[in-house]
């Protein structure tokens, strides 16, 4: 017999992102249907998170956060899911 644990998500389980600071360690929760534009320094020590708006990193997490959205808003016919690390790292 064999055994398999995976953890999977769909895009609608996804409520926010959180941000954590690589300089000071202060984390920013957004949820997701609050997210008018995405932070790009810290809110604390004001290290920059994404150089600039056009940003190649900041535009796709941008484009991420608006394909999450319209998931929401009108699933596909399909079940899309997104397979996590298991606790045991497979």
């Amino acid at each position: 017999m064999t055994k398999e644990k995976r953890i999977l998500i769909e895009p609608v389980d996804i409520q926010g992102i959180e941000f954590e600071c690589p300089r000071c360690d202060v984390r920013q929760y957004v949820p997701l249907g609050k997210i008018d534009e995405l932070t790009i320094r810290c809110p604390n020590c004001r290290e920059e998170w994404f150089s600039g708006r056009d940003n190649a990193d900041h535009i796709n997490l941008s484009n991420f956060v608006g394909y999450l959205r319209s998931v929401i808003a009108r699933p596909p016919a399909v079940k899309i899911r997104l397979q996590l690390p298991s606790e045991d790292g497979q």
